[in-house]
């Protein structure tokens, strides 16, 4: 039972992962340059770090 729960842990994981990154290049895709006007503003800064660690 403990692998079990193991498993679907690991799989909804590997999902949302995905998901972010899936979400990530949309954005990129529609908005390049309201994530450098968020940089610049420095309000963007961990969520750009966060985009780093998923690519």
């Amino acid at each position: 039972m403990h692998r079990i729960n193991l498993a679907i842990k690991q799989i909804v994981l590997i999902n949302f992962i995905v998901a972010l990154k899936i979400l990530a290049q949309v954005r990129g895709l529609a908005g390049i340059s309201t994530a450098r006007d968020r940089l610049n503003a420095g309000g963007g800064a961990s969520m750009h770090r966060i985009n780093l660690a998923i690519k």
